[in-house]
Order: structure tokens, then C-alpha cells, then sequence
């Protein structure tokens, strides 16, 4: 029944569903102005061709054909620039107001490579040619898919369920009255399923791809519903119960939190987020294409820096390690957008784009939260945690003992 229906869907596929074209002329800078200029160069080199291929300035075709030639590249050149304009100019735009537009237009300009597979070996045995190479992966997924005993096999476990299946059994007059044993599988349950599966992914060894799934109509969905049903009743599942665990980590609001109430997690994290959407600003060549430094510098600033530091105002007590584990990643970006040496001086770097270091930067923060929340009414719950916070700083003898924002804030007006 299951090859059945695998070759009625391929073979309604093949008949229904359109097939994708490669289309080598889309580019974006391939406007009417340089197809006119393409046009005619190409009809001076098919006259220059007829005539012979001649060769020097004095034969008119040959001439004709190398003049039209340098048309059709600078027109190229111009067109090329043009679009590099609008899309930086787009780019810095939505960098000001709209972030899920910025990073659409990171993701349509990331550099994709090909991922052609030329060569496999699997199973002492090497293969090069396509057709060998779709023989192996089917041979692959056919043995993934294959049940087989395993070493690791919890067969003390399987013993286990399969004796609380046989209570149930017992203690109901018939199976069919435990959902858990005999679930009632309909084409709308399929039909739901079906709906979450992804486009655009790799095919199984049947070479079904989840689109044939998703354009198969209400046919398919029926002859799935009941052949799924019919295999559940030969299938069990062995699944061991849910187990709550302690950990020592927990995320509130984008920000790790650990038991012992430290910040090195929190940097940890800051920093690979930054770091990874500047590799993203990286995939698009910023300092490229009329995108000077200063302005790179900016997208940085925008992008890159809120995400270092957010939740800098609840920092405290940050050891030397955490403030240089953070100063690293704005003195490589620094470094990077201006194309400077790795052993270029930081303080030049820094100042040649206007940046602070990242201690400034994070005192800057503070001082700003600290004026949020002397502006705010004596009401809101927020001002209440902070005055009663001050003032228990204020009663104690030994102040040291406090942790928190109170005494970092207090050690930095002290300090400005």
C-alpha cells in the first residue's frame, strides 16, 4: 500500500505540479540600458566574426566591435553602482527605524556558496558520478530507516511498558476504549500535520518531498489517514515519562541567569549575539561598495552595540576578565570595518570612529537608567524597589556587603 501510494504521487507530480526554471538573467542591475548596450555589442562581434576576426584599429568592424565592447562594460559598471547605492542607502535607512527590514535585506545579500556534492565514500566504497552518488544516499536513508537492535536498547524499559499495556488490557473489556493504545487517525489530523512541515527540504529515500505532501489534496490526506491507522496498531511506542530536572541556568526577559547570581553567563551570552549579527554585516562586505567606515561604523553602533549591552544596567560587580572579554569584541569590529592590522593601537581605532570604550559605555547606561527612575512617580513599584534599596545602602556600616545596581551607581557618580 505504501509504494502505492508513493507512485501515484510522483506520478501525479510529474503531470500537476509546475516545474522550477533556472533563469540566468536575474539581475538586478540588468536594466533596458545595458540590454540596448549588450544588444549591440554583441551584433558588432557577429559582424566581426563574419568578416574574419580581423585584427587592428584601422579595420572598422574590429574597431566598431571593441568600442561597443567598453560601452557595454562601463553601462554595466554604472548599473552595478547604481544598485549598490539604492541598496546601502536602503540598508542605512532601515538600520534607523526598521529592523526586520534591515536584516531581510542582510539575508537577501548573504555570499551562498554551492553545495554540490562531487564526491562521497561510504561503506569502503568511492563514488563520483551523479547517478552513484543518488544510489548511495538512497542505500543511506533506506538503512537509517530500517529498525535494527541496538546495543543501548532499554530493553527493561520495554518490558515495563509492555506489561502496563497488558494491565490495561485486562482492566478494559476491549483495547479500542484506551485512545492511548488505538488514537483515531483522520484526514483532518493528517490535513493539521501537514500544515507545519517546512517547503524547500531534501527529500527521504522515496524521494517524496514534503511539497508533494502539501499540494496532495484531500485524496492523498484520506489514503494517509488510513494507512497510518492501520500501521499504529502494529506500532508501539516506548517512551520514558517526563522527568523534571534542576538547572542552574534559567533565561528572564533575553538575559541568562544562573544560581549563583553572577554575570559572567550574561556576558557570555552578550557577546555571542553580537558577535554573530556583525559576522551577518560581514556576509554583505560593509566597508564595500560606498559604504565608508564612519557609516559602517554606525550600522555597528545600531545593530551590534544593543546587543553587547543589553541589560548593561543591571551589570554589577564585573571582574577585569568580563570587562576585557567585552572590549575585545569592539576592538576587533573597529579593527574589521576600518581594515586595519590585528596589531593596530586600540585607543587610535577607537578614536578615528568616535567610539568609547566599553566601560564608558556601560557607566553611560547606568547614569541613564538612574535618570528613568528618579523621573518616575513615587507610585510605581519600580521607584518604591529603588528607594527602599537606597536607603537600606545608606543605613548599613559596612557597605560592601550590598550587591546591585544602588552601589555601582553610587560608585559612579562618585567617580564622574
Amino acid at each position: 500500500m505504501y509504494e502505492a501510494i508513493v507512485k501515484a504521487i510522483i506520478l501525479s507530480s510529474n503531470q500537476c505540479l509546475p516545474q522550477s526554471k533556472f533563469n540566468r538573467h536575474a539581475k538586478p542591475y540588468w536594466t533596458p540600458e545595458v540590454k540596448k548596450s549588450y544588444s549591440l555589442q554583441r551584433e558588432a562581434r557577429r559582424v566581426w566574426v563574419l568578416e574574419g576576426q580581423p585584427r587592428g584599429w584601422h579595420n572598422e568592424s574590429y574597431a566598431k566591435y571593441k568600442r561597443c565592447k567598453k560601452i557595454f562594460v562601463t553601462t554595466q559598471k554604472t548599473a552595478i553602482e547604481n544598485v549598490e547605492k539604492f541598496f546601502n542607502s536602503q540598508l542605512i535607512e532601515a538600520a534607523e527605524c526598521d529592523s526586520r527590514l534591515f536584516w531581510s535585506l542582510i539575508k537577501s545579500r548573504k555570499n551562498k556558496r554551492p553545495s554540490a556534492c562531487t564526491h562521497l565514500f561510504y561503506k569502503n566504497t568511492s563514488v563520483r558520478e551523479p547517478g552513484d552518488i543518488l544510489k548511495v544516499f538512497t542505500n543511506y536513508f533506506r538503512d537509517v530507516y530500517s529498525p535494527l537492535q541496538c546495543e543501548h536498547f532499554d530493553n527493561d524499559f520495554k518490558k515495563l511498558v509492555e506489561e502496563k499495556v497488558k494491565q490495561l488490557k485486562i482492566k478494559n473489556s476491549t483495547a479500542n476504549s484506551i485512545p492511548e493504545i488505538n488514537p483515531t487517525i483522520t484526514s483532518e489530523t493528517i490535513k493539521t500535520y501537514i500544515k507545519t512541515l517546512k517547503r524547500g527540504k531534501a527529500s527521504s529515500y522515496d524521494a517524496i518531498f514534503n511539497e508533494h505532501l502539501i499540494h496532495g489534496g484531500d485524496a492523498l490526506h484520506k489514503a494517509l489517514a488510513t494507512f497510518t491507522g492501520a500501521k499504529w496498531t502494529r506500532f508501539k511506542c516506548y517512551k520514558r515519562p517526563n522527568k523534571i530536572e534542576r538547572t542552574d541556568k534559567i533565561r528572564h526577559v533575553g538575559i541568562q541567569l544562573n544560581d549563583k547570581m553572577t554575570d559572567n553567563d550574561k556576558i557570555s551570552g552578550a557577546c555571542k549575539n553580537a558577535e554573530s549579527s556583525f559576522y551577518s554585516l560581514l556576509s554583505i562586505n560593509i566597508g564595500t561598495f560606498h559604504i565608508n567606515p564612519l557609516t559602517s561604523a554606525s550600522l555597528v553602533s545600531k545593530i551590534c552595540i544593543p546587543k553587547l549591552l543589553f541589560g548593561a544596567e543591571l551589570w554589577n560587580n564585573l571582574t577585569k576578565s568580563n570587562c576585557m572579554q567585552l572590549e575585545r569584541f569592539i576592538r576587533m569590529a573597529a579593527k574589521t570595518i576600518q581594515r586595519f592590522p590585528i596589531r593596530t593601537r586600540t585607543d587610535i581605532c577607537l578614536a578615528m570612529l568616535g567610539w568609547k570604550r566599553i566601560e564608558s559605555e556601560i557607566n553611560l547606561k547606568k547614569l541613564m537608567f538612574l535618570e528613568r527612575l528618579c523621573n518616575m512617580p513615587t507610585t510605581v513599584l519600580t521607584k518604591q524597589i529603588f528607594n527602599k534599596r537606597l536607603a537600606l545602602f545608606s543605613c548599613r556600616t559596612d557597605k560592601c556587603i550590598q550587591k546591585g545596581f544602588v552601589p555601582d551607581i553610587i560608585r559612579i557618580l562618585s567617580k564622574y
